[in-house]
């Protein structure tokens, strides 16, 4: 063992410095000075600020967390020893023991107190030396990576910071003491007038005294029941409101207005003009972002939202320019139909005549048949199809439409389940489809194969996608591990905003909201005039200009970037959000690209007042991926859980192991998914075995 590092212990933020990768060691320095903070510098981040050990139950270094200050902000690193006593970065500990775990085990019968991070425990603990203060690893998103097992049959109080970071944390860590075995768990109520963020550590607010703490922790309410049923997956919060002032001055009034004259939510308005937007941009426009190469103004947004939310009134006032133009070009379109029959009948004709030709006459009239067949070995174009809107949501459909349409299309849906539950996305075909559409939402190609066909390949179209789902439904799409890994979720704009109902009363729209309307649609329409129908006879081939970059809009996106990249660091912000944080910066562009089109069709680059705005809704979405995270990424044993815990409802409440797997879900039907699915129930107080074994009751 490392003499200095087994020196160290928890009872104040010892600084830490780990040497370079050839010779890791650790330093305990009381003071910092810039020839020290040198001579230990971490590769790529500098030298650590602060850290604090993390022991076992037998008093051994496990590691440490060390703090580092870097321009965009503070990121963690968790340093584990390995058996010669050197050092290991990793940013994803797991089964990490508590925070001064050997004041935790010293008395059984003490309290115990848990706050977020090893700062606050420290001040904490000066603040209530009654209690055992402890945190787990990895802050806000951490509870998970800790071991719990050492909080059974102890009673347990939960500060949390006064922030959703820190709400959500406490319950986190609720749920992970109930599964310990937990005596009691109570979370304080921080009072709504102590400033955002603040936490034990933080100077105390005006006119609180640490007597009032205690007072608060002695008032704190029970959390969950020791004896009562944990819920399968922690509560998700409710979404901030969607910023649609940063739609810019034409798809912000607009939503707003929809949102006026449907009274569905402000979210699900702004998700249908903008989804909308995107599909006429996409025609005729890429962007360049400042990562990677030329990029489609493509997107796929999610909303979510209840039956009766309005989202079919949304979607129909968004999606009228473009219906409209689809109907206005069919009608031309019909008499183009008209004029290719006849030439394909007369090519038919002249076709079949320099055939017959081929096997009669003189040798020099045979040869000329011959030149004359060769001419006609192509066949006329028939007329594209002036159809943006799939209306058939399957890769073939989409195949077929993007091969006789001018070559940009989209999937809208207010009726997204019909996608999730088609064909498309059954159990043989999601992996393919999931695959078709990150390549088309990438590039704007895919490949399609077909039995007993060669391969074709589809280059240079572009494909956006807007589906709206019912919450139940939803859980098909977010909860899919498949499509998450797969990398389809990692593309989509989510938007799952609070329920209106109950609020929606008459009143007459606002004056301002037709004429915003009429504005909108004034624009679409522009933009799908820049959609180009060949002539008849000519086949279909998009032009896309190519927007860059503007240096103000540069400078802001670097920005955006960069503060983006820094939280994407193992134990960062964006932890449960690694591939949907990759693709911000170039979804921001898209973003950007679109809004700046809108008001100006005849744009070459990206005004810094477009990226800005769309800095702000990325924001936005990324605040979603975070909130709906533990949606997307919950343990396929939960969902087992799930399955089983309906199948028992269906039953009656009661069944047998036999009648669960015989009658249940598709697929739980096994005795072992049973087995594994009943533990997880039991595991969270959600069944009992009755006596006399064999059948399990749901406990309400």
């Amino acid at each position: 063992m490392n003499s200095r590092i087994d020196a160290l212990d928890g009872t104040s933020p010892t600084a830490l410095l780990l040497g370079p990768p050839s010779s890791p060691t650790v330093e305990l320095l009381s003071a910092l000075d810039e020839a020290q903070l040198a001579a230990f510098e971490h590769r790529g981040l500098g030298s650590p600020a602060a850290g604090w050990p993390y022991r076992d139950r037998e008093g051994s270094l496990v590691g440490h967390v060390l703090r580092f200050q870097t321009a965009a902000g503070k990121t963690y690193r968790f340093a584990s020893l390995n058996g010669d006593g050197s050092l290991t970065w990793t940013g994803r500990p797991k089964n990490i023991p508590l925070f001064r775990l050997a004041e935790l085990l010293q008395d059984p019968s003490q309290g115990i107190l848990v706050v977020e991070g090893e700062k606050t425990v420290i001040a904490a603990a000066e603040k209530f030396p009654a209690m055992a203060v402890t945190t787990s690893v990895g802050g806000s998103n951490g509870a998970d990576k800790s071991d719990w097992s050492p909080v059974k049959d102890r009673d347990v109080w939960i500060w949390p910071d006064n922030d959703d970071a820190g709400r959500r944390y406490s319950a986190d860590v609720a749920r992970a003491c109930r599964i310990s075995g937990a005596k009691s768990i109570k979370i304080v109520n921080v009072p709504s007038t102590y400033p955002e963020g603040w936490d034990l550590a933080d100077e105390l607010p005006d006119g609180v005294t640490v007597h009032g703490l205690q007072q608060l922790q002695q008032a704190a309410t029970e959390a969950l029941s020791a004896n009562g049923p944990l819920p399968l997956r922690r509560p998700v919060e409710e979404s901030a409101p969607f910023p649609i002032h940063a739609l810019g001055p034409i798809l912000g009034p607009a939503a707003e207005a929809i949102h006026d004259v449907t009274q569905t939510p402000p979210a699900v308005a702004a998700q249908s003009v903008l989804g909308a937007a995107s599909l006429c941009v996409q025609s005729f426009a890429d962007v360049t972002p400042i990562v990677g190469g030329q990029s489609p103004t493509t997107l796929f947004l999610v909303t979510i939202a209840a039956s009766g939310e309005g989202k079919s009134s949304s979607d129909s006032i968004a999606m009228r320019p473009i219906r409209n133009w689809e109907i206005e070009h069919e009608r031309m379109g019909r008499l183009d139909d008209t004029r290719y029959q006849a030439m394909l009948a007369q090519w038919e004709a002249d076709f079949n005549d320099a055939l017959d030709g081929t096997g009669k006459g003189s040798k020099e009239q045979r040869a000329g048949s011959e030149c004359d067949l060769e001419a006609l070995r192509a066949k006329p174009v028939p007329p594209v199809k002036p159809y943006l809107l799939c209306s058939e949501p399957t890769i073939e459909g989409a195949f077929k439409l993007l091969t006789s349409n001018p070559g940009s299309a989209g999937l809208f849906s207010d009726e997204g389940g019909s996608f999730l539950g088609g064909f498309a996305m059954n159990k043989d075909n999601r992996t393919k489809t999931a695959a078709h559409l990150s390549g088309l939402w990438s590039s704007g190609s895919f490949m399609r194969t077909r039995a007993g066909e060669p391969l074709q390949t589809v280059r240079g179209v572009r494909f956006a996608l807007h589906l709206m789902l019912q919450p139940s439904i939803a859980d098909m799409l977010l909860g899919d591990p498949l499509l998450k890994s797969q990398g389809l979720m990692a593309r989509m704009l989510i938007s799952a905003p609070p329920s209106v109902a109950g609020t929606r009363m008459y009143r007459a729209p606002k004056a301002a909201s037709p004429g915003a309307i009429e504005t909108y649609e004034r624009a679409m329409k522009e933009l799908l005039s820049r959609i180009d129908l060949p002539a008849i006879g000519e086949p279909a081939r998009l032009q896309f200009k190519n927007l860059t970059m503007s240096p103000q809009a540069k400078e802001i996106a670097i920005k955006f970037h960069d503060a983006n990249e820094a939280q994407r660091a193992p134990g960062g912000a964006f932890d449960d959000i690694l591939e949907f944080s990759a693709r911000c910066t170039e979804n921001a562009a898209r973003i950007a690209a679109i809004i700046e089109l809108v008001g100006n069709p005849d744009a070459m680059e990206v005004s810094g007042q477009s990226m800005q705005r769309s800095v702000e809704l990325m924001e936005y979405y990324r605040a979603e991926a975070l909130r709906l995270s533990g949606v997307m990424s919950v343990h396929p044993d939960i969902v087992l859980a799930e399955r089983v815990r309906s199948a028992i409802e269906n039953l009656g409440g009661t069944a047998s192991l036999r009648d669960i797997y015989t009658h249940g879900h598709n697929r739980i039907r096994a005795k072992d998914l049973v087995v594994r699915g009943l533990s997880v129930l039991k595991d969270h107080g959600q069944v009992i075995e009755l006596p006399g074994g064999g059948h399990w009751q749901i406990v309400k």
